[in-house]
């Protein structure tokens, strides 16, 4: 389906399991089910995955709900969100390396 989306054959199939990639990288894959990181997205910031991602949702049809029009204060909203989580993700980094 991805690979009709971008216009590329499949070269094969996937077959690495969930359990799989949650032990490789437990912080990217931490559920498995994609409604719990559609939330946290959503709650977390919402104008910068629709200013980065709008386009794209809207051709797979998803968002008609929620969808967001690119505008200039939806650019200012996903900004500051972007700062935001910037900082969130210094935070954590600086108490990771404060715990090792």
């Amino acid at each position: 389906m991805i690979g009709h989306f971008i216009g590329k054959e499949r070269r094969a199939p996937f077959d690495v399991t969930f359990a799989e990639l949650n032990r490789e990288v437990p912080d990217l894959f931490r559920v498995g089910k994609d409604g719990p990181g559609i939330a946290e997205v959503e709650r977390r910031c919402p104008a910068l995955f629709w200013s980065l991602h709008g386009e794209a949702m809207r051709e797979l049809g998803y968002g008609e709900k929620d969808r967001r029009e690119f505008s200039p204060a939806l650019a200012q909203a996903a900004f500051k969100e972007a700062g935001l989580a910037l900082h969130r993700q210094a935070h954590a980094l600086s108490q990771a390396k404060a715990g090792t």
